[in-house]
């Protein structure tokens, strides 16, 4: 393999591992599991995947470019289900499970040379994510919202229940599951306007106990 072609497999990697850097920290800063470190190796991982599949067996009889590549549109969606959770006959985690999928497709538009392709569904992921998160949280139409976070220290949830009897928020109930020293809350029908859940969403971001917070 020459240099310039081991250049350009170097930077198209570089390249999707970029986009994927760019999806997850806006992921991580919206506190989801799947953060940073998750898109970013999704990334990379779908672009080498996509590199192998086009130009690993090229010199062989039967040669299948897409061979390797199909198997990652379908492994990283069973990648995704892993982040779909059902509770309380809701389920949570569909849109960074979608995410997820997304950034693998985009890193082997990379993977594969489609430069723009792979930067443009870059940016509108991008602005999907952004412009409807704010569309869904800051304009609100409901009467209550369930408010759902998750601590390793079950002295959290008092802290959450005590800031929000400060601030007379009512809420109809709390579930608490445990599971490998993490407690995932639930706190039901969480009466909210808009000023009170700036204040619920600054407090959750500052306390150091909470690891991720949403608000359906």
């Amino acid at each position: 393999m020459d240099f310039e072609l081991t250049m350009m497999f170097i930077a198209r990697i570089l390249l999707a591992s970029s986009a994927g850097a760019i999806i997850g920290y806006e992921r991580e800063h919206k506190n989801k599991k799947a953060g940073l470190r998750t898109h970013i190796i999704v990334a990379l991982g779908a672009c080498a995947a996509m590199l192998l599949s086009k130009y690993g067996f090229s010199g062989a009889e039967a040669y299948d470019p897409a061979r390797i590549a199909s198997q990652v549109v379908s492994g990283v969606g069973f990648l995704g289900a892993g982040l779909i959770f059902v509770r309380h006959n809701e389920v949570s985690g569909l849109t960074t499970a979608a995410g997820v999928w997304t950034t693998a497709v985009i890193a082997m538009c990379f993977g594969a040379g489609l430069y723009v392709v792979g930067t443009a569904a870059t940016a509108i992921i991008l602005m999907i994510q952004t412009y409807l998160f704010q569309q869904e949280h800051h304009h609100f139409d409901k009467e209550s919202y369930s408010l759902k976070f998750t601590t390793a220290t079950k002295d959290t949830v008092q802290d959450v229940e005590d800031f929000l009897k400060a601030r007379a928020i009512t809420w109809r109930g709390v579930a608490i599951g445990h599971n490998d020293q993490v407690y995932d809350v639930l706190l039901k029908d969480t009466a909210l306007d808009d000023d009170e859940w700036v204040a619920v969403v600054s407090y959750l971001e500052s306390h150091t106990a909470i690891d991720g917070f949403y608000i359906d």
